[in-house]
């Protein structure tokens, strides 16, 4: 049974490489099924070997006993548990708990990610860590060959089976950290030489050599340029540390310290070049760098992260809301909640999406996780570099663990944890901690010799309850929600509505966090239905809008669900002229605006619907301040913003309200109404006589 548990944890090598387009969010919702459902195998017979085997259980109760006295593991147990807290006080505590489709994290991913850590750190012994890092190896090269078919098809940034070049980026620096795990065969530097008289080593050896260039120039067509950054400060770092440490680390007549002063000042000397001639046309031929060269102050991407940046640390500022969310955050997965609270404007100008990360790790913790939070997250960094540089003698494993330390820390300043670096990450804190109480000396005492019996109780306890846990989630969200999204769109693809209609009860049970996905989507599909004579097309309608209503009661701050219901009532209600369908958009939309009160285009929703309400004056109120956070809507929609100006430009003159028709005009003159003269003229008129004219607008 020891075997069947390495060899499920062994599995989880192949992540990546899992794609299910037959369900919502395709590149995560595979792996997550997958990753879950082994750790629950796992889980389950784990605690059946724990009870059952003797050697087993005493060789867990060992380790355990080494385990909770190392600080990277009580520093990553402490992380949890500050989320745990979170997560129990979170703003949108469903969010907090279960996460969502996309992210397949919350509190309840982190779990089983952390029980991969542990389960790897109490089964995996120092062959198996070995297998599993040649298994990344092999799953780099999938990666990266599809890569390169996808950049030979013509597509600029290759994602390969990971959807985004980012994510894919990552992961490669996890790959490069494998290949020299392998290189070295994750034994000391003085047993080498034995290492390299086996046929099948050298040829792994070979293996880890190839992968590395392939990782490196993998990460540079997907022209990321966070990564790339990580990957030199990664390989910077390798050669400081050689220069440092290589003093008698030498390969015929060559010595790891010249050499590494050497390539240091090879790469001091690209890196001025770089700057000086970084607006050369030369260096938009070379992939990656391309995207490196244009970096300015105008970029997009450097205001957008900078803006949320800031807004970030005001979310968590106790001058702004209260000590517990400064203390310990707004809860797990509720980043999204604290974006749009306090969105700058200016924001919309680069980026009009909902973001639900700060794009960057850490600021992501201190949201989420408050001070507290950042905190611990930082002490588990502070071990994890502790760990590598506690041993004063050069080490390969240690140039490997330096260098994915450095670079995926880099890395995670501009980005976020995903689903395909989650299981590499935790496997590399775990070998650390491995590593570190593998070398430990236990104390020969009489007490460390005999049976801990209230140890025992207390891990068999503990990895029971774990395994109750990761089966309850599994069972009661994951299978039902993957079979639900399988299930609809099947039935969707079938467009038959009869069809629908009788399956729509099941598709809508158990409430799921595919639950949001679903009855977005059918809202989108079916809701804006306005054929009135097809009634299995109207009752599905009517079932479209009870269950994204019933969505929004039980997870009311969930945006992007209003938002889709605000903007489907409102525009039926709009093609059907339906008062009571208008009404019920209006307030949909005030309670988005209501949350995200510096959204351009949810005020510019909200002023939309009053307008089809004829509700001029307060629609004019929603449009002003529309228009003022961000004025893109003149260029997008120009000749219907024009023409809604009009009508308020009336509907002020009939009121005699003058100080909302200059309002108007002036709004209209900006927009280069060709008609600006002639109310210019009336104004000035009203000005002088104090009277309105009598004026023909038509």
């Amino acid at each position: 049974m020891n075997k069947v548990l390495k060899v499920c944890l062994w599995a989880l090598t192949l992540t990546p490489l899992i794609v299910d387009k037959s369900v919502f969010a395709p590149y995560v919702s595979g792996e997550s099924i997958f990753i879950r459902g082994v750790l629950v195998i796992v889980s389950i017979l784990f605690i059946i070997n724990f009870f059952y085997k003797k050697e087993f259980r005493e060789g867990i109760v060992e380790k355990v006993k080494k385990i909770i006295r190392n600080p990277l593991f009580l520093s990553i147990s402490v992380f949890i548990f500050i989320t745990m807290v979170s997560a129990i006080f979170a703003v949108d505590k469903y969010g907090a708990f279960w996460g969502n489709l996309e992210r397949a994290e919350g509190l309840v991913g982190l779990a089983f990610f952390f029980s991969f850590f542990v389960f790897s750190l109490l089964i995996f012994e120092k062959k198996d860590w070995l297998v599993f890092f040649k298994l990344i190896l092999l799953v780099t090269c999938a990666l990266v060959v599809k890569e390169f078919i996808q950049y030979s098809g013509g597509l600029m940034r290759p994602n390969s089976f990971v959807y985004n070049p980012t994510f894919l980026a990552g992961y490669l620096l996890f790959s490069i950290f494998s290949a020299i795990a392998v290189f070295q065969g994750l034994i000391p530097l003085e047993t080498a030489r034995a290492y390299s008289k086996d046929l099948s080593l050298m040829g792994w050896k070979y293996f880890s050599i190839i992968t590395v260039i392939l990782s490196i120039v993998g990460i540079f067509l997907t022209q990321t340029r966070g990564s790339i950054l990580s990957l030199v400060v990664g390989f910077t770092s390798i050669f400081i540390y050689g220069a440092v440490k290589g003093k008698y680390v030498s390969y015929k007549k060559f010595n790891l310290r010249k050499i590494s002063v050497i390539i240091l000042c090879c790469i001091f000397a690209f890196g001025v070049f770089f700057v000086a001639t970084h607006k050369s046309g030369f260096w938009q031929k070379v992939p990656g760098i391309s995207r490196v060269a244009v970096i300015s102050s105008e970029d997009a991407t450097t205001n957008t992260r900078l803006l949320t940046a800031k807004l970030s640390l005001e979310a968590i500022n106790p001058m702004n809301n209260s000590l517990k969310k400064t203390l310990i955050g707004w809860g797990p997965e509720n980043f999204s909640l604290a974006y749009q609270k306090y969105l700058n404007p200016l924001q919309f100008k680069y980026e009009n999406r909902w973001f639900d990360r700060a794009h960057n790790k850490l600021l992501d913790v201190l949201v989420m996780s408050g001070v507290l939070g950042l905190i611990s997250y930082l002490t588990l960094w502070f071990f994890l570099f502790k760990s590598i540089f506690k041993s004063k003698e050069f080490s390969w494993i240690n140039v490997g663990l330096l260098f994915i330390s450095i670079s995926f820390l880099i890395h995670l300043l501009f980005i976020f944890d995903h689903i395909t670096t989650y299981i590499p990450f935790f496997a590399v804190l775990a070998f650390i901690v491995y590593v570190a109480i593998d070398n430990s000396i236990e104390e020969k005492t009489e007490i460390n010799n005999q049976y801990n019996n209230k140890v025992k109780v207390i891990v068999g306890v503990f990895f029971s309850v774990l395994a109750l846990f990761l089966s309850f989630v599994f069972m009661r969200n994951d299978i039902p929600g993957y079979i639900d999204m399988k299930e609809y769109l099947v039935f969707k693809k079938v467009n038959n509505g009869e069809l629908m209609l009788s399956k729509a009860d099941k598709i809508f049970t158990p409430f799921t966090v595919a639950q949001a996905n679903i009855r977005n989507d059918f809202l989108v599909t079916y809701g804006s239905n306005t054929d009135t004579e097809n009634a299995s097309l109207t009752k599905l309608a009517d079932i479209a809008f009870t269950k994204e209503e019933e969505f929004i009661n039980k997870r009311p701050f969930d945006s992007r669900s209003l938002v889709y219901l605000a903007n489907v009532y409102s525009g039926k209600g709009k093609d059907l002229k339906d008062q009571l369908l208008l009404e019920k958009g209006e307030s949909y939309f005030k309670k988005v605006v209501a949350l995200a009160p510096n959204r351009p285009d949810s005020n510019y929703g909200l002023a939309l619907n009053l307008y089809y309400q004829m509700k001029f004056g307060e629609s004019f109120v929603y449009f002003e301040k529309a228009l003022n956070l961000d004025s893109i809507f003149f260029e997008k929609d120009m000749k219907r913003i024009n023409g809604i100006y009009f009508s308020f430009i009336q509907y002020f003159y009939a009121l005699k309200d003058k100080d909302n028709f200059i309002k108007a005009t002036a709004r209209l003159k900006a927009n280069n109404y060709e008609g600006g003269a002639v109310l210019d003229q009336i104004i000035e008129f009203i000005n002088k006589n104090n009277t309105w004219p009598v004026v023909n607008f038509k």
